[in-house]
C-alpha cells in the first residue's frame, strides 16, 4: 500500500535502488580512504620528523609574531614585537643557510618561513606607521582647536 512512485507512475525497482546505494557507499568509502590516507602520510611523513629543533623554533616564533599581531595590548608595544620578529628572521635565515640541499622539505619550509614572517614584519610595520600618522594628525587637529579656543577667549 505505501509503494513509493516515479515520474511516471511506476514503482522503481529494488535492485536498481540496492545498486545506487552501493554505489554511493563505494565512492563515500573511497574518499573516506584517501582523505585519511593523505592525513596520515602527512602526520607520520619522515620529512616532518627530519625538520631540525632550531626551525621549529623558528616557526614557533613565527606564529608567536602571527598571533601577537592581533592582541590588541601587543600591537602597541613594538619593543615586544621587533625581538619577536627578528629572533624568529634570524632563527629561519640561520637555518634556511645551514639546511643541507638533501633535505628538499625543510629547505621548502624554511623558506617559506622565512618569506611569510617577513611579510608579517612589513605589515605589522605599515600598520603600526599609519596608526601613528592618525596620531600625529588628530594631534594637530587638537592642537589647532585649542589655539582657536585660546584665541577665543583671549589669552
Amino acid at each position: 500500500m505505501n509503494e513509493e512512485r516515479t515520474e511516471g507512475g511506476n514503482t522503481p525497482e529494488p535492485e536498481t535502488k540496492q545498486k545506487a546505494g552501493a554505489k554511493t557507499a563505494e565512492k563515500a568509502k573511497s574518499i573516506a580512504g584517501s582523505v585519511g590516507s593523505k592525513l596520515k602520510s602527512l602526520t607520520t611523513s619522515p620529512n616532518i620528523r627530519s625538520i631540525r629543533p632550531l626551525t621549529w623554533s623558528g616557526l614557533v616564533l613565527a606564529l608567536a609574531f602571527f598571533i601577537c599581531m592581533f592582541i590588541d595590548t601587543v600591537n602597541i608595544r613594538w619593543w615586544v614585537m621587533l625581538p619577536l620578529g627578528a629572533a624568529g628572521i634570524l632563527l629561519l635565515w640561520k637555518q634556511w643557510k645551514s639546511t643541507p640541499e638533501d633535505k628538499d622539505f625543510e629547505l621548502k619550509v624554511t623558506f617559506i618561513g622565512l618569506i611569510a614572517l617577513i611579510a608579517l614584519v612589513l605589515l605589522r610595520d605599515a600598520w603600526l606607521s599609519s596608526s601613528l600618522a592618525d596620531i600625529y594628525d588628530k594631534a594637530r587637529e587638537t592642537g589647532g582647536v585649542l589655539k582657536e579656543f585660546e584665541d577665543l577667549i583671549g589669552r
